[in-house]
């Protein structure tokens, strides 16, 4: 199927040269200028940790639900509207658009998702 290729992969290496793991790294937002990376306004990992966790914790809340299964249909509900099932009788429904998405029994914000059949996985 054509949802067991590989993704793929970017030709260009993502530059993490301004991504700290250390939080006594004070950057400042003055080396960022002339870069990739000028549209930060600071690049200190302290900064941005309760960011980073937020996004985290909000991918793997929808990859743990379907890790080590795989998809069999992906269908387009509505302009920027995508149900992706998978092979254990979970769909997650992810919302692109700017709009709230009413499906049946529930709702789904503008760019978030909703989880089907969690309870399965």
């Amino acid at each position: 199927t054509p949802y067991a290729k590989a993704p793929n992969r970017p030709t260009q290496p993502i530059n993490t040269e301004y991504i700290q793991s250390d939080s006594s790294v004070q950057d400042s937002p003055d080396q960022l200028i002339d870069t990739p990376s000028e549209h930060i306004f600071t690049s200190r990992y302290q900064d941005w940790q309760p960011e980073i966790q937020r996004q985290y914790d909000f991918i793997a809340s929808a990859l743990n639900a379907v890790m080590r299964h795989h998809i069999i249909s992906r269908d387009i509900l509505d302009i920027g509207v995508v149900k992706v099932s998978y092979d254990h009788a979970v769909s997650i429904y992810i919302n692109y658009s700017g709009e709230i998405y009413q499906g049946e029994g529930f709702l789904v914000n503008p760019m978030n998702i909703y989880i089907e059949g969690q309870d399965h996985a």
